[in-house]
């Protein structure tokens, strides 16, 4: 996939076939590279995300993969 090629990624239950919580960061990582500056990851799960990846939203790992966890959004239901 071409770096900062796309306005937005989608990953929809994506992150629950990986094993690892590696493996899901790494995927983050890899669909953060894929989006251009200003681009848009969407994360669909129904775990909620900071426990399959063990990486708090207030983390410095957003930031380095360059997602701003400022924009995180919430469905309507299911959340907590």
């Amino acid at each position: 996939v071409p770096a900062q090629h796309f306005d937005a990624a989608l990953l929809s239950m994506v992150l629950r076939a990986l094993r690892s919580k590696d493996q899901r960061r790494s995927m983050l990582r890899r669909a953060a590279k894929s989006v251009r500056p200003g681009g848009l990851v969407v994360v669909v799960e129904r775990t909620p995300l900071e426990s399959m990846t063990d990486t708090r939203f207030e983390d410095g790992f957003w930031t380095k993969i360059r997602l701003r966890p400022g924009r995180l959004l919430k469905s309507l239901r299911g959340t907590q």
